[in-house]
């Protein structure tokens, strides 16, 4: 054994300028292996073996290799984190001493850097350095000085970000693997290679333990039954939050016409503008026309969560119009529903990041327009309902140790808010995700879709393309008894609505039946068709054609079946094959073509969906050919109603 080695135990490692687990000081002490610190020489040295060339004094540090251990990686522990904080505060990190102290992460296996006194050690340092620099880049974090001193928000947050570089970044890295071998000097050195960034990588894809086991106890407690305190179907209120920035807000504008027009108690707007927003005029005049009245106003000039971040207790953010509005509810003559939400994606990364448009897109879909189920689920006994439910005190420190990740949510107005009062907010960044949290119980909040779902996980495009396909499979299952029907309410909706008329159709790609089976329960007299090349086995429709839409004995057999007003395409979702489905149904002279699935969302672009071509395609030309085209989509990462209107 080197019994010279002068470093300790554990910890950071002066000599080597890197920190170490028990594994890498064993290599340091010469127990683990030929390749260590120059082991064979020490060897041969204590024994005597090494005859007239012993050296009085041998060198603690042979050729080099200390230099060729601190530069070969592990991992990419370092690298991820330093992407990750990148990817939440938008800036690489200035601080020298944090780079520094992050970079030399790579040279840690994952068991050494979740060792707890390790993590620890690391966590604290970088903590202390970006408090040292809150006049920099940790202004950039958007927390609050106040907040960070009396809660420990930085903390969690690096913590946070911190378990997930070490999850990406010790992916398929192992210790043993020759990939990663740390060789003696006069070797050459074999490098892992780079690995894609943080945001183009699955996030942590599972909850942690404590996670689970908080989910689970909420999950066996059964809510308490209470009794609505309203003598019909209660009304809903919208408390709905804007920074109205320029070309960016409209993202917003038609949902929040439709929830405004959907809800029949009181809707409260809070408009926060600045040099970057359009005017609180021009916006209220799009949202709203201003003589009917509908709307309370409640504008403000926008705080930013990292400005004015000594003053302990200011408003700003969405506290700026939450606080406020909750303050307008306190006098409702009986209880009520209440919506909250706001225009999420204002800042440039996450404006152009798609995991956080589809995040928003489910998040409407599922919990602000299905209002008559957002009702029933609170009138069960509920006290408030949402999705992307997150367990554990990080990263909002709520009370109660639960939150609905991304602020969208309805609850029942008289838990929270009363004559006697509101029930208080944390005057901090996330004040108004952590304020269900802090006062309703898990046990007594109900969570629609994404339960118990893992920290951050809704900003990673490659994680929220697989929550899509999850989201198509609940949209699937909301349409009530019957066969499955892939499409999103409210998009089905519009189409039964443009079908009035229909009188026959034909279905190109009926799958499980669903749609053949929805349609006739409400147009009893409509004549269906359809064309599926390889129909599940579920599927009972009447009049189904098994057989391939491109061939043309296929199409003939269709085409006597024939006439029909409209053709509904859902069938090969290609370019040429999708192109051969218009054509063919061009041919029947319909009156309506309508194609599904038009979008250019994530979840196509995952399947290889290309609908979306020849959709800009026909919307092009169709001016010139004497057509008129429609269409519907609510994103979520797929779907989207195209209609080609011929003739009316």
């Amino acid at each position: 054994m080197n019994s010279l080695c002068e470093c300790a135990a554990t910890g950071f490692c002066s000599r080597h300028q890197m920190y170490k687990g028990e594994q890498r000081f064993a290599h340091c002490r010469g127990v683990s292996k030929s390749a260590d610190c120059g082991l064979a020489f020490w060897n041969k040295w204590e024994q005597g073996q090494l005859g007239a060339t012993a050296p009085a004094n041998p060198q603690l540090n042979p050729a080099g290799f200390c230099d060729s251990l601190s530069e070969a990686p592990y991992s990419t522990i370092g690298d991820q984190l330093k992407a990750i904080i990148q990817r939440e505060t938008g800036i690489e990190i200035p601080c020298e001493a944090c780079r520094q102290r992050i970079a030399r992460l790579n040279s840690m296996s994952r068991d050494e850097a979740m060792n707890s006194e390790t993590r620890r050690q690391i966590v604290d340092e970088i903590s202390q350095q970006a408090s040292a620099g809150v006049g920099n880049w940790i202004q950039r974090l958007g927390i609050a000085f106040d907040a960070m001193a009396g809660t420990g928000l930085l903390r969690s947050n690096i913590e946070r970000w911190y378990d997930e570089a070490v999850d990406a970044g010790t992916t398929n890295v192992s210790k043993t693997s020759a990939a990663v071998a740390v060789v003696v000097a006069n070797r050459n050195q074999t490098v892992v290679a780079p690995q894609a960034p943080a945001w183009e990588r699955p996030a942590r894809r599972k909850a942690g333990a404590e996670q689970d086991r908080l989910h689970r106890i909420a999950v066996s407690s059964v809510p308490l039954k209470r009794q609505w305190q309203c003598e019909s179907r209660p009304k809903v209120n919208l408390v709905y939050h804007l920074w109205p920035r320029k070309g960016l807000w409209e993202r917003h504008l038609q949902r929040l016409q439709q929830l405004i027009a959907l809800c029949d108690g009181r809707v409260i707007v809070g408009i926060s503008t600045d040099a970057e927003t359009d005017r609180f005029e021009d916006v209220a005049a799009a949202v709203w026309p201003a003589q009917e009245g509908r709307v309370h106003w409640l504008p403000s000039v926008n705080i930013r969560h990292n400005q004015g971040i000594w003053s302990r207790g200011a408003r700003f953010g969405e506290l700026q119009t939450a606080i406020p509005a909750m303050e307008l509810l306190r006098d409702l003559p009986e209880d009520s529903v209440t919506l909250y939400a706001h225009g999420k994606g204002m800042q440039d990364h996450t404006f152009r990041s798609n995991a956080v448009r589809v995040w928003t897109d489910i998040m409407y879909e599922s919990i602000m327009f299905p209002i008559d189920k957002t009702i029933e689920t609170i009138s069960s006994g509920y006290e408030c309902v949402g999705n992307f439910r997150t367990f554990g005190l990080r990263p909002l420190m709520c009370s109660y140790k639960w939150h609905y990740a991304g602020t969208f949510y309805a609850f029942r107005t008289r838990a929270l808010v009363n004559s006697s009062g509101v029930a208080k907010y944390q005057m901090r960044y996330g004040g108004t995700e952590a304020w269900l949290g802090d006062h309703i119980r898990p046990s007594m909040a109900a969570c629609e879709f994404a339960d118990n779902s893992p920290i951050i996980r809704q900003y990673d495009d490659n994680l929220m393309t697989e929550v899509a396909g999850d989201y198509l499979r609940y949209e699937s299952m909301q349409h009530g008894n019957g066969p499955k029907l892939e499409q999103h309410r409210r998009e089905w909706a519009w189409f039964l609505r443009q079908v009035s008329d229909v009188k026959s159709m034909l279905i190109i790609g009926s799958r499980f039946g669903g749609m053949e089976h929805h349609l006739r329960n409400v147009f009893a007299e409509m004549r269906l068709v359809s064309v599926d090349l390889d129909p599940d086995a579920t599927n009972k429709t009447d009049c189904l054609v098994i057989g391939d839409s491109h061939n043309s004995e296929i199409q003939d057999l269709l085409r006597n079946r024939g006439p029909f007003d409209a053709v509904f395409i859902d069938g090969d979702h290609t370019y040429d094959g999708v192109k051969l489905d218009f054509e063919f149904a061009c041919s029947l002279n319909p009156r309506y073509v309508f194609l599904h699935d038009i979008t250019n969302d994530i979840y196509h672009q995952a399947t290889g969906c290309q609908v979306e071509r020849l959709w800009k395609e026909i919307v092009s030309d169709a001016g010139s050919l004497g057509w008129a085209t429609d269409s519907f989509a609510v994103g979520c990462g797929w779907g989207g109603i195209g209609k080609v209107i011929f003739r009316a």
